[in-house]
């Protein structure tokens, strides 16, 4: 089920007003002021209803959010203990990327007895073997070898992010694990999704892989928050959700959006599959966004039939992106291949 014309209703949406009227809850939001974090984390502050302390390295963004408390430290070394004195109502995973990180978070915790959420990801599903559209929250997730495990290569990143959420799992403590697909929006320092609107602005000719039909899903980085606040509601969801905006994307409905919004007009040249693997292009990287099938979806049945949730109109996202971009006055992606190697292939194209 695709939510993407509305926006919650006036019943449905936590308002401050709301909020205001609780009792202020202590949260710990591990990262906070990179991307999604950062997004909650200004969300909660407008909102004026929790206690928030913030625990990273303040590497991104240190000076980001001055008046809230802040606990230094990398989750990786002892500085973990920072967090044992105090005690939380909710604690908020932004960065869990290793089972170990997962595992000392909790043991620091200690007598933790609120709701653990924690940020996952539809990679954590075995989307190689099971390669049906629209996975639900049933979908086998992918195993992790203890080598696996300690890997920061962004081969093993899923399978790390399914170890992460067995330990949590098993850890006896009431979690909420939240599982967003590709997750775009301001602030988005992956440029996965931006560099389709980049190209749609600035290129004479687009170079659409599959004509840019493949199916994937797609999570705007408001509705991931929003999804977030269901969970920190006096009487929270708990268990797993696939946090899905868009569940059937594709790059060519990106193009249409931004084209429409931009009021441009590129010409468009399909490139294969089987031309792109000939001329070695690899799948997502290369290509942002591009998979050579349907299989990346996924469903938010879950999520919309408990929350009620309704996701923003996926062009006013796409506006929101593009208002970014434009403050930003659009800078060159640092994702996929390079403007050269792109003209490089567009000529080949147009060969007899």
């Amino acid at each position: 089920m695709e939510t993407t014309n509305n926006r919650f209703d006036d019943s449905l949406v936590i308002k401050s007003k709301r909020l205001k009227s609780i009792p202020k809850r202590s949260v710990l939001i591990v990262g906070g002021t990179r991307f999604i974090g950062r997004h909650l984390v200004q969300r909660l502050v407008e909102l004026e209803a929790f206690e928030i302390t913030l625990f990273n390295r303040q590497k991104t963004h240190a000076n980001l959010f001055p008046r809230l408390k802040l606990l230094k430290g990398d989750r990786q070394t002892s500085d973990i203990d920072k967090i044992s004195t105090e005690k939380y109502d909710i604690v908020i995973d932004t960065c869990g990327y290793f089972p170990t990180d997962v595992v000392s978070t909790i043991e620091a915790l200690r007598d933790f007895s609120g709701l653990y959420i924690f940020i996952s990801s539809c990679s954590a599903y075995d989307n190689e073997v099971v390669k049906t559209a629209l996975k639900d929250e049933q979908t086998p997730l992918l195993s992790c070898s203890p080598a696996e495990a300690e890997n920061s290569d962004a081969d093993t990143y899923g399978r790390r992010k399914a170890a992460c959420e067995r330990i949590l799992m098993k850890s006896g403590l009431t979690y909420l694990i939240l599982r967003p697909a590709l997750v775009y929006g301001p602030h988005d320092y992956t440029d996965r999704f931006y560099y389709w609107l980049y190209h749609s602005y600035y290129s004479d000719e687009l170079l659409l892989p599959n004509d840019g039909k493949s199916k994937f899903s797609v999570s705007f980085v408001e509705d991931l928050v929003d999804m977030i606040l269901c969970g920190m509601q006096p009487n929270p969801i708990t268990g797993e959700y696939n946090a899905v905006s868009t569940t059937q994307c594709s790059i060519a409905r990106i193009v249409a959006s931004a084209c429409r919004i931009l009021n441009k007009q590129p010409g468009r040249a399909n490139a294969s599959p089987s031309f792109l693997k000939h001329n070695n292009i690899a799948q997502w990287t290369d290509m942002p966004l591009w998979i050579d099938g349907d299989h990346f979806t996924y469903s938010n049945d879950k999520m919309v039939h408990t929350t009620g949730i309704m996701c923003q109109d996926f062009t006013d996202s796409v506006q929101k992106t593009i208002d970014f971009a434009t403050k930003k006055h659009w800078p060159v992606p640092n994702y996929g291949i390079s403007e050269q190697r792109r003209i490089e292939l567009l000529r080949i194209l147009d060969r007899p």
